[in-house]
């Protein structure tokens, strides 16, 4: 069953219980099989919520220099920041999986020392247990377009990883992470801008 946004309240409605409704039907096969099936609706269970989804903070941005020692702003080919999120979840009929329709929102932005027209920028997408542990990693490919004299664009890829429920186990027992798939070099910058070690 996939989530529905709640879109506001609405006018209040007299409620009828399904044994009124068999009450006062006509009792003609067609319409009490359609009656049946109508209360079972009513009876089923909503869905649980989705599992969480994060961006990793310090696999959030890329800085991508230009060969060679400089680490001046004058040596940035480019540089990409993963900006958002948004989707939803589908779960199985018999809630033992869910499916996460994931949009992950990618924006680039011309440096100085950058040549070519376009860029090809690594992110994941991970399942991760309660402990934080990961338990499957997809690492995708995304190209963005940077023309001459275009200095900022974006992109908006789509993923669907799907979560198997171990024994006993439901959606609060995992989360998604996203991020952009770095170098050692690019995820040690991070760490310094952000003031770790």
């Amino acid at each position: 069953m996939r989530m529905a946004v709640d879109r506001g309240a609405t006018r209040p409605k007299p409620s009828m219980r399904c044994e009124d409704v068999l009450r006062f039907s006509p009792l003609m096969p067609v319409a009490l099989a359609l009656v049946l099936a109508g209360c079972s609706n009513f009876n089923r269970e909503p869905p649980p919520p989705c599992p969480p989804v994060a961006i990793l903070g310090e696999t959030a941005s890329l800085t991508q220099f230009r060969q060679g020692p400089g680490r001046d702003l004058t040596d940035v080919e480019y540089g990409v920041q993963i900006l958002d999120y948004r989707g939803g979840c589908e779960f199985a009929s018999d809630r033992k999986s869910v499916t996460i329709s994931l949009t992950t929102d990618i924006v680039a932005q011309r440096g100085p020392a950058m040549t070519g027209n376009s860029i090809t920028v690594p992110y994941f997408v991970a399942v991760l247990d309660r402990n934080q542990q990961i338990l499957t990693k997809q690492v995708f490919e995304s190209r963005i377009d940077l023309p001459s004299g275009r200095r900022r664009a974006g992109v908006a890829e789509g993923s669907e990883p799907i979560i198997p429920f171990a024994e006993g186990k439901g959606p609060k027992d995992y989360s998604i992470m996203i991020g952009l798939q770095l170098t050692d070099e690019q995820l040690a910058w991070n760490r310094q801008a952000r003031g770790g070690n």
